[in-house]
């Protein structure tokens, strides 16, 4: 009997972990939760102010191999460039964690990196970590595309890479798919593709709610 209690202990605990995961989860074909909040330029931004216009949304730690990996091909500044000429809204969104492992850039460093890297965004946004627990990143990079009605189109991995090594510029990108066929007037055929990347470390996290991150996703 002891045994079967136990068992039943656990799993209580690691329903009750799930139950107070401290992220949102945003549904595909419904509207995004609208934030307001200072980009690095101190301009006040609002989902809602690109309404009419398709919004791709990075969550972007700059730390990260996975995020350094989409840059330093210049695949992901190649999106950048395509899609701003359809007048497509490209935000970055740093979480802003503060931790051993990740640094909460200040303005003017994220100022540098945008203009190092040749990055063609409309808003830079460092986070207080509310948005983007509201919007279930746990990775760098993790994508969310938000069609011109403001509603959730797609969210996941950037493209098909699943290694370090794997070129970005030949490996199949999703968000390229994605945008494309919302320009075309068309559904997203694929709508989500868990992402891989560097997991977002948010400072006062149980060590349950950490390993369960992972199931978290859709």
């Amino acid at each position: 009997m002891k045994p079967i209690l136990t068992l039943i202990s656990l799993l209580g605990l690691t329903l009750a972990a799930s139950a107070a995961s401290p992220f949102g989860n945003p549904q595909i074909g419904k509207p995004a939760p609208d934030f307001s909040v200072k980009d690095i330029d101190g301009k006040v931004v609002k989902l809602s102010d690109f309404k009419g216009r398709i919004v791709v949304l990075e969550a972007h730690e700059a730390r990260c191999p996975w995020t350094e990996a989409e840059y330093k091909t210049g695949a992901m500044q190649k999106l950048q460039r395509q899609f701003a000429s359809n007048d497509v809204a490209w935000l970055i969104l740093d979480p802003g964690v503060q931790s051993p492992v990740q640094k909460r850039q200040a303005p003017a460093d994220a100022k540098k990196e945008w203009a190092s890297q040749k990055m063609i965004v409309a808003n830079w946004i460092i986070d207080d970590t509310s948005i983007s627990k509201r919007y279930g990143v746990r990775v760098s990079p993790q994508m969310f595309i938000f069609d011109k009605n403001g509603v959730l189109a797609y969210t996941g991995a950037p493209d098909d890479a699943r290694t370090l090594e794997k070129d970005r510029m030949t490996a199949h990108n999703y968000v390229s798919q994605a945008v494309t066929e919302l320009l075309s007037g068309k559904k997203v055929s694929v709508p989500h593709v868990k992402p891989i990347g560097c997991m977002i470390m948010y400072p006062g996290m149980s060590t349950m709610q950490l390993m369960t991150i992972g199931g978290d996703f859709n």
